[in-house]
């Protein structure tokens, strides 16, 4: 199979597109990754991202993200690995300014995502369509679709068809509830062949605290700023790692930046959770060309 995860783990930081109101922009400069490898967020004068550079955990070159931007919004990410010129993201927008579509290419492969949005919920992300076509007969699609309560996202339902020569195509279903208090997100109950149900706690000024899923727990500390400084993983088999953030000050224009946790999608680099999705852009994409 296709590895297709090389370069997410290179920055386990999400990047996201800013569509959801509120959140917290922080200037974030620096990710220690679990296992050593390091990430640096390099800025324009105008506070969008110039670059993001990856080194590996003996100080070596590993990826670069260099950003091209037009009128706020990200026209292309250029990926280079291994200081190789390995291919160019590129975004088209509707006429309201939302991410419509982003498309890549390399060699024999491509990929396209196709994004809809909800007008009853806000313009929250509706649904997403995911293609890759690996060459020599590998597809890959996967769809995403939202659905929304009391404008929070109550359920999302992922359909993943795999196809492969000879085998055919093989389809997998993964099913989210999300479950909120308030303006809390409480628990998400996840339906594939297991069920698997992630619990949030927070502290007493809302932010979030920890989640726990059976025997794995996810535990955050903040900095004096507010900001989340450490996040502390703990697996079923007692190991443990940890991610680091370093920040300076300084707002971000076009991007906001949220956490590395299960369902960090929802939640700002300050632990405050939000009731929508923002739209994924390079980290997301990038994970379906590794090497």
């Amino acid at each position: 199979m296709p590895r297709r995860l090389a370069l997410l783990s290179a920055v386990a930081v999400f990047a996201m597109l800013s569509t959801a109101c509120g959140r917290a922009s922080v200037r974030l400069t620096e990710v220690e990754h679990a296992g050593g490898n390091i990430s640096k967020v390099i800025y324009n004068n105008d506070g969008t991202i110039e670059e993001i550079e990856t080194e590996d955990s003996d100080g070596d070159f590993a990826t670069r993200l260099e950003f091209t931007w037009n009128e706020g919004r990200i026209e292309e990410v250029r990926v280079l690995d291994n200081n190789v010129d390995t291919f160019t993201l590129e975004y088209d927008y509707d006429s309201d300014g939302r991410l419509q579509e982003a498309l890549a290419s390399r060699g024999g492969q491509s990929m396209t995502i196709e994004y809809e949005f909800d007008a009853d919920n806000g313009y929250a992300l509706k649904q997403h369509d995911v293609n890759v076509d690996f060459g020599n007969g590998i597809l890959n699609h996967v769809r995403g679709e939202y659905d929304y309560a009391d404008g929070k996202i109550a359920e999302l339902e992922t359909t993943t068809d795999n196809t492969l020569p000879i085998l055919g195509t093989s389809t997998d279903v993964v099913t989210e509830e999300f479950d909120w208090d308030g303006e809390l997100l409480d628990r998400v109950t996840r339906e594939s062949n297991n069920t698997d149900v992630y619990r949030f706690d927070y502290n007493d000024d809302n932010t979030l605290d920890e989640i726990d899923w059976g025997d794995e727990m996810v535990e955050l500390d903040y900095d004096d700023g507010g900001r989340i400084e450490e996040i502390d993983f703990t697996y079923s088999n007692g190991s443990s790692d940890k991610t680091e953030y370093t920040y300076e000050d300084g707002s971000v224009a076009g991007l906001t930046f949220t956490p590395g946790f299960p369902y960090g999608a929802f939640f700002d680099m300050s632990g405050r959770p939000f009731g929508t999705p923002d739209v994924m852009t390079p980290a997301y994409l990038v994970a379906f060309f590794g090497n």
